[in-house]
């Protein structure tokens, strides 16, 4: 039985090895399907029936479901070590159209497959870079011209803003400079520890306040925590948690999220910038590559930790 079984795990091996490595055209599954079983196996099964009739009356019985098994358990291996880690990195990139199905790896073998999506994945690297050159471009007259309407708004005032003031100041004044108040949303949240999830407590949309997001569940805000980084949407889809269908309702069409301040251990504050329409895409990209998304969300951290520490 051992003897069989192990036969037939290694067939269902190379016959899997065979399906991932090698180019195929034409009706090549066919033909080797028909090889297989038409020429392979009953030469296996011939030469067993000469040499031990023991072996032979366990062929029936073991060979097939363990040919079965061991090639559904071999395929499944090749799909997620071949295919879905190359698809993962493919997919970290915006702007892919191209489409990769688990038969083009088959069709074309793993070597040539793997150099198309590598192609895919420069020529997606390259997009992004002028996408982001492009919007840099278009910011770079309001740069100087924000921050130093944020100093002066600083320095006329009196009194010293409260956090709220303090943010919307910052908040508002950007979508201002290089936004549009219909095209984008700041959300700040904060966490809460009766629901254990962060909550908004600031939003500069008058329409739907964004519902809260579970810490417990997998979202932006904890591996934003995690990488110590902005992560956008459409590079990091598998970690997005849906509020409000604001994605799935195509309200927005990206967002970047930063977690401000933590406690290593789970977020406490957050910064969300959602944005519609191609032009703010291209400029959220370029704000998040370069500092000027961070320097916005450093400066609302800074007024929080020093208010913090006043309280304390």
């Amino acid at each position: 039985m051992l003897f069989v079984c192990s036969i037939a795990v290694l067939m269902s091996l190379f016959f899997t090895l065979d399906l991932i490595v090698a180019p195929k055209k034409g009706k090549y599954y066919v033909r080797n399907f028909v090889s297989l079983v038409g020429v392979t196996v009953p030469g296996i099964y011939e030469s067993v029936a000469n040499t031990n009739s023991e072996i032979l009356g366990h062929w029936n019985e073991y060979f097939f479901p363990s040919f079965g098994i061991s090639f559904l358990v071999f395929m499944t291996v090749a799909y997620i070590a071949f295919y879905h880690r190359l698809m993962n990195d493919l997919h970290r990139q915006d702007g892919v159209v191209v489409v990769f199905t688990f038969m083009t790896l088959l069709e074309k073998g793993y070597s040539n497959f793997q150099d198309e999506v590598n192609k895919e994945i420069k020529k997606a690297v390259a997009n992004n870079s002028r996408i982001i050159t492009t919007g840099l471009n278009a910011m770079a007259e309001h740069i100087p011209r924000y921050f130093e309407d944020l100093l002066l708004a600083l320095v006329d005032k009196e009194d010293d803003y409260d956090l709220e003031d303090y943010v919307q100041l910052v908040l508002f004044s950007f979508i201002e400079h290089f936004l549009n108040h219909n095209d984008a949303r700041f959300t700040l949240r904060a966490y809460d520890s009766e629901t254990d999830s962060m909550v908004a407590t600031l939003c500069t949309s008058r329409d739907t306040t964004p519902s809260p997001i579970p810490v417990s569940k997998k979202n932006l805000i904890t591996l934003s925590m995690q990488k110590k980084l902005p992560l956008l949407y459409s590079m990091n889809k598998d970690h997005h948690f849906e509020t409000n269908g604001s994605i799935k309702g195509k309200k927005y069409d990206d967002y970047v999220t930063y977690c401000i301040v933590s406690d290593r251990k789970k977020p406490l504050i957050s910064l969300n910038l959602e944005v519609k329409g191609k032009s703010n895409v291209k400029r959220l990209k370029a704000m998040v590559t370069s500092t000027i998304f961070t320097i916005v969300c450093d400066a609302i951290k800074v007024k929080y930790l020093v208010m913090s520490e006043q309280e304390s």
